[in-house]
Formats: C-alpha cells, structure tokens, sequence
C-alpha cells in the first residue's frame, strides 16, 4: 500500500496486521522481526521503510525404540535405545548402529538384528524406528565319557594268583564265538555327534552416502558361526562398497555346528540413491574445470556435504533468511491503509 505526504510530514510505519503466519506449505511460522525505521520525514525524494520477516521450521522428533525378537525373553535394562533427535520437514534421519551390537549376560547373550527402517525422511509429523534384539541361551554342558584305566605290564597276576585248574570255568560258560563283538558294534572315532551351538547373525550396518566423494558401503560384522553373502557372494568382516543408484542384499548363513536361534533375522537391504539425486553433476563439473582448486580456496573441506532441500514456497522462500517489505512514501500525505506483506508501498512526494 502506497502512502503520500508533503515536504516535512512525518509518517510512521505501521504494524503488521499479524506478528506471526502460519505456513502450511513449508511447515513453518514466519515473524516479523521489525522496520528498519520506526518514522521518517518526508523531503525532497521519496522515503521508504523496510520490514524484515524471518521463517522458523517447525520441530518433529525421530524416535528410537528396541523390542525383543525371541518369545517368553525381555530386554535387559542395560539395552537402552537411543536417545530422540529432532529435525525440520525434509531432514533424513538415518537410524545409528548400537555401541555394541552383541551384549553378554549371565544366562547367554543379545544380538542386534536391525532396524525396521534404515532411514526415514521427515515430514509433517514425528517418525519411529524399532530395533529388533534375539537371545541366545548358553549351551548346556554335556557330561563327557571318562576313560578306563588299561592295565599295565606290571599290573600282570602273579603265579600265586594264577586261577587254580578247578577255578577254570566250564566250556559252557565260555563265550561262543557268535557272541564276539561285531565290527559294527564298534564305536568309530569320530562317530559320535557333534552338538548344534545356537547362534543370532549380528547385523550389518550400511551408511547411506552424505557426500559425492564417498561411495555407499556395507560394515559387515564378526559373528561366530556364521558367514555373509552380500549380493551372493561371500564376504569378509569389514567395510564393502557397493555402486550409488543401486540396492545390496546381505544375506547370514550358520557354518556347521551351528544353527540360528528363534527369531533371527538373516536378510536385509540397503538403496542408495544416485548421484544425480545427491547434486553431484555440479561437484564433477568443477572438479574436472579445477574449480576446487583454484587458489583461495583452502579453507574448504576435502568433503562435500550435500545438505537437503527443504520445498520452497511461491511467495516466501524457505531459507530462514529474512524477507523484506518495501514501504515507500512520497507527496501529499493521502492517508494510510492496512500493510500487506511483501508488497511495495509507494507514494510520490
């Protein structure tokens, strides 16, 4: 709205019709901070007064939260989950592997099996992510066969200790040679069965790329009994790339002896979005033109962060930055009407 005045009229500027709106687009609340002048005097030229609003996004909260996978067992207190994180419509939250991933207690030990989710994007509400955690009990101990003495050469009878002919026992009483072991009644070296361990994969971790110089890649755990496929082939402990736009399937198998316990989780998935998706075009370009080399440029980091982006309204941008509105005032003071944001006031003098 446009206000006009003569030479040495003094015209203040007026107050919004609301401090703070609400905007639903962008999940946010916009306050007007101010006039860069609370008056001013008309002269010869035209005045005008700037008014400054800021955008503030709102909060919403990524929860953790672990269940137990194995029936009748409930989580020890010491597997506390993590703590909440906040963040703006937009943000990805991606869920933190646990300080450790298999905990000892008195009757066995927890293993992590994963999440439901690895990440989630934020939107208008609060998100959730659930831990999963198996048991596996102690195996119980099995009594061993103990062996039998065998009689040594100097623990022979002696002549007095001979059996005396009227001792011998009668042909009846010996043993037939039908009643002589058969070889297959005797026990095999090696024949006895092994025990079956239960065991709980420890579950892989995979950091989705924040930066075009850091390729996706899968941390894959040191878990005994078992053995890892990522995408088929059998992998070693540690850290496993894998290409950007592309999905990676990590399967667990138990070696022998081994077997999983109730509830274990022995497949998952990772995405990782594609270079395009992350902005990196724009990274190759200036690397190949040398444009992060040029001199003056020290102080940047050898990481390039891609930093999400948050949707833009038509009228008011979403960058938390201010917003300026022009009031300009000129001429015969003509009256004042009712302020409209982002609007220019102007009046001839």
């Amino acid at each position: 709205h446009n206000q006009s005045g003569s030479q040495g009229t003094v015209v203040n500027a007026p107050a919004p019709e609301s401090a703070t709106v609400a905007d639903a687009d962008n999940d946010g609340v916009w306050t007007f901070t101010g006039w860069d002048h609370e008056s001013q005097t008309i002269d010869t030229e035209d005045v005008a007064f700037v008014g400054t609003w800021t955008f503030a996004s709102n909060q919403h909260a990524a929860t953790f939260t672990y269940r137990s996978a194995t029936a009748g067992m409930d989580l020890p207190a010491s597997l506390a989950a993590p703590a909440p994180v906040s963040g703006v419509k937009g943000d990805q939250v991606t869920a933190p592997a646990p300080a450790e991933a298999v905990v000892a207690v008195a009757d066995g030990v927890w293993s992590f099996q994963g999440w439901d989710e690895n990440a989630r994007t934020i939107g208008v509400e609060d998100v959730a992510f659930v831990g999963t955690w198996v048991f596996t009990a102690k195996p119980t101990p099995t009594p061993q066969p103990q062996p039998q003495p065998q009689p040594q050469p100097g623990d022979m009878p002696q002549s007095g200790d001979m059996p005396q002919s009227g001792d011998m026992p009668e042909s009846g009483d010996l043993p037939q040679s039908g009643d002589s072991p058969q070889s297959g009644d005797v026990p095999q070296s090696g024949g006895a069965s092994e025990p079956v361990v239960g065991v709980a994969p420890v579950a892989p971790f995979a950091s989705d790329p924040s930066s075009c110089v850091v390729a996706p890649f899968v941390t894959i755990p040191l878990t005994e009994g078992v053995v890892y496929r990522m995408d088929g082939r059998v992998v070693d402990a540690g850290e496993h790339a894998y290409e950007y736009g592309s999905t990676v399937v990590v399967t667990a198998q138990p070696l022998p002896g081994f077997v999983f316990v109730e509830g274990a989780r022995t497949r998952w998935s990772w995405s990782a979005p594609a270079r395009d998706q992350l902005g990196c075009e724009a990274v190759d370009a200036g690397a190949e033109s040398g444009a992060l080399d040029q001199p003056g440029s020290d102080d940047l980091s050898d990481e390039v962060t891609v930093v999400p982006v948050r949707p833009v309204s038509r009228h008011l941008a979403n960058t938390g930055t201010g917003v300026l509105v022009l009031l300009v005032l000129v001429g015969a003071l003509a009256g004042c009407g009712t302020v409209a944001r982002g609007v220019e006031r102007r009046a001839r003098g």
